[in-house]
Parts: C-alpha cells; structure tokens; sequence
C-alpha cells in the first residue's frame, strides 16, 4: 500500500507544481487599468465619448494618457467641429484638424485641437491640477503648465530618463519611429529606437496655422495656461510644450503659441 502511495505522489508531483508554475505566471499578466507600483504603463486606462480606448503611464505622482487625444466630442456629447485649416481659424470657436491635413493621419496622432476645443472655452488656469476637463474624458482633464512642469522636473530626477543630462528627458517621452532624422547627439531624431523609455509615447503629429507645420519633425501640446498676465495681446496666445527632432529637451515656445493654432492635447486623471 505504501508503495502504491509513494508512486501516486509521484506522479501528481510534476502536476502540482505545474499548476503552482502556472499560478504563479497568472499573478504576472497585466490586468486591465492596473495601476503599477511605480513608474510604469496602465492598459485601458480611459475611454472616451466616441469609444475610443487610451493606455496610461504613471510618472511620479501623475497618470497621463499614452496617446494623442482623438475625440470628436466632449465628455456630455457636445461635437468638437472639423474646421479646414485654411478657412476656419479662430481663438474663441473650437475646432479641431486633421494632422498633415490628412485624415488618415487621426488613428495614430490624434487630432490637433485649437486652444478654444482643447479647453472647452475656459479661460485658462495655472493650478496644479487645473480643474479644466476641456476635451478630455470624464475623470481626466488638460494639464495646466504647472503640470507639465511637474512631470519635467520628476524626469529630470530619474537618471533612466535622461540622455547625457538632468535636462535631456525629450528622448524619454518621444516615440521610437516618425520623427524626422537627426545627427545631434541625445535629440529626439538621433538613433530614435532608445526613444520612449516612459512609454509616453509622444508623437510628432507637428502643428496647424494657416497650413500644416512641422508634420514629423515636432509634437506641440497645449497646456490650460495663458501666456503672461492674459490680457491684451496675450488674451490669443497660451503656453505650449514642445517636443522638436533636433533637441534634447522638452521646451515651451519663449512667447507662447496664438490659440487659434491647432495642438496635440494629452490628458492627465484628475
């Protein structure tokens, strides 16, 4: 009987610790809107009006969209109007562009979005965190440039972020493929595969005046602060963030950007 028994153990042995292996392996899948520990991507963090799924990237203390936002609408189903870069520029209607002013564009870089649709007509904030949802989903809401500034300073902390200097954290938040080439050491076009080490995948969707600028060699981004004191000539311009193929850094435009331009918008959760 004893022998009998030792055998059956023996053979139930390599099954039990098959179904041990295989739990132990089940505790490392990443679950949907799981948050890391640490620095690190979350899947499926948000869906928007329109349906569309985003992946997150906690960095320090935030949470940021890992994609260009792509809505038509608000959050309450309100439209966000296509305008014609040529004809339909304003500081005070929202609209929103195709990158390139091509439509095929939209399913990778997003939409770019005038100052008034990125944040839904309010004036602008510098808190941190803004409190101005704009286009952004229900929980989620455009990030003042106290916030983008907080996510620069944190990166500038991290030395697996930056690229032969504190400041060089551009490389880290850039996508690995797009961008246009460069021999500058540390920027974002030079050996663009080390790109992304945040997994913030910014991508260089350029910008829209009257025509389209920069398509592949910039990613703009609006923040929910005005330029300066806001009144007068600083009423049309706020304060962008910049992402060029050339430089290492992540810059803001030394006077702002006109908010009739069209940007790239990231959101943060609120």
């Amino acid at each position: 009987m004893k022998k009998i028994f030792v055998l059956v153990l023996g053979l139930a042995l390599p099954f039990l610790f098959a179904i041990t292996l295989s739990s132990c392996k089940k505790d490392k899948v990443t679950v949907d809107n799981q948050e890391p520990e640490g620095d690190g991507l979350i899947q499926n963090a948000v869906k928007d009006y329109d349906g569309n799924t985003y992946d997150a990237v906690k960095l320090g203390n935030q949470v940021w969209m890992a994609s260009n936002l792509r809505t038509t609408h608000y959050a309450d189903g309100t439209a966000i109007p296509l305008g014609e870069m040529m004809h339909d520029l304003s500081a005070s209607t929202p609209y929103r562009y195709y990158p390139d002013n091509n439509s095929s564009t939209v399913n990778t870089y997003g939409y770019l979005y005038n100052f008034s649709a990125a944040t839904n007509k309010v004036s602008s904030s510098t808190a941190n965190p803004s409190g101005v949802q704009g286009a952004c989903p229900n929980g989620w809401h455009l990030p003042s440039d106290a916030e983008w500034k907080e996510l620069t300073d944190y990166l500038s902390t991290q030395s697996n972020f930056q690229s032969g200097g504190a400041a060089n954290i551009a490389k880290a938040l850039a996508s690995t493929s797009g961008w246009d080439q460069s021999s500058v050491p540390n920027s974002v076009g030079n050996n663009q595969s080390s790109n992304n080490a945040t997994g913030f995948n910014a991508l260089p969707a350029g910008e829209c005046q009257q025509t389209p600028n920069y398509f592949g060699g910039s990613a703009y981004f609006w923040t929910a602060t005005k330029y300066g004191n806001g009144t007068g000539e600083n009423d049309l311009v706020a304060i962008d963030r910049v992402m060029r193929y050339y430089e290492a850094t992540v810059t803001s435009e030394e006077y702002g950007a006109f908010k009739q331009n069209g940007m790239s918008v990231r959101c943060v959760r609120d």
